[in-house]
């Protein structure tokens, strides 16, 4: 007697025995339910860092060295969501998305930075005004940098319940 279904549509199912999905379609949809629900703070701060990020690299393909914080939150930026901190040469806290950041200055001025690393050991991260020359392209990824203490997710508190809450309504 065969009585094994399909996990998404329900179908009897004819061929293999390991088999679990009647085709393709079942397949991908079965899964993508399955991603989506599991993953939905992964989404959610993935998207707000993507927007975080895309603020930043505008700014710098504009050729902007500074910005106010007023100007930032117009755009969409959220503070509380950022990729890495570095301390600056003036003991200033540098906030990363990904390779592009700021440290703020008195006033709410923020000066833009990017995030380089060391010719050296290749290992440690050091920020440089946006303008400065380099010494060394950009190379920010995760791959090179992780074992750094300097790559590490900042979500501001209590965000992953008031994104589980959102999820679920």
């Amino acid at each position: 007697m065969n009585d094994r279904k399909c996990l998404e549509c329900s179908r009897q199912l004819n061929g293999r025995a390991d088999q679990k999905f009647c085709g393709d379609q079942c397949r991908s949809a079965y899964n993508n339910k399955n991603s989506l629900e599991n993953n939905t703070l992964i989404h959610s701060v993935n998207r707000i860092l993507k927007k975080n990020h895309s603020i930043l690299t505008m700014l710098h393909v504009m050729g902007k060295n500074s910005a106010t914080k007023a100007d930032l939150q117009r755009k969409g930026y959220r503070f509380d969501f950022y990729t890495s901190t570095s301390i600056s040469r003036n003991n200033k806290v540098c906030y990363f998305c990904y390779n592009h950041g700021f440290k703020e200055l008195e006033h709410n001025k923020l000066v833009l930075v990017d995030l380089v690393l060391d010719d050296e050991t290749d290992q440690n991260v050091k920020s440089i005004p946006i303008g400065e020359p380099r010494k060394t392209p950009i190379r920010s990824t995760f791959k090179e940098l992780k074992g750094t203490d300097h790559y590490k997710l900042h979500l501001p508190q209590n965000t992953t319940s008031q994104m589980t809450q959102r999820a679920a309504h």
